[in-house]
């Protein structure tokens, strides 16, 4: 891993006080909502009036923005969910470690703290 390889050789032999500190945020994916079958429709409907407009057929422009619009405009428009962000204990570099072994170490504690943190039943979502 590249950020393992920077930390090993660039930062460590500078400073040796360098750590990473592994995070997970609970509920990222139900920001955005969009359902497949609306995601595959809607991408059909823009390729044919894409097809359309190229040909000359200027009159689909509004049809064809207006489904832009409401394909990706609102969808990224995030919904108000209480988001939990989890932080893990630092993780130091060893002496003579090298950076796929320390990579591999922070893989494994950052899926650690994922397994963990998902185990946590889910808190009620509100909006204050």
């Amino acid at each position: 891993p590249g950020f393992a390889r920077i930390i090993i050789t660039k930062i460590y032999p500078i400073n040796k006080n360098v750590c990473v500190i592994p995070f997970h945020t609970k509920n990222c994916e139900d920001i955005f909502i969009i359902s497949k079958w609306w995601y595959n429709k809607s991408g059909e409907l823009i390729r044919y009036l894409g097809k359309q407009i190229k040909y000359g057929n200027i009159y689909y422009i509004p049809v064809f923005i207006t489904i832009v619009i409401f394909s990706f405009g609102f969808m990224l428009v995030p919904y108000p969910i209480k988001l939990d962000t989890y932080f893990g204990e630092p993780i130091h570099p060893n002496e003579n470690e090298s950076s796929d072994e320390f990579g591999e170490r922070v893989r494994i504690k950052l899926q650690e703290l994922i397994d963990k943190v998902e185990s946590i039943p889910n808190k009620a979502h509100s909006i204050p």
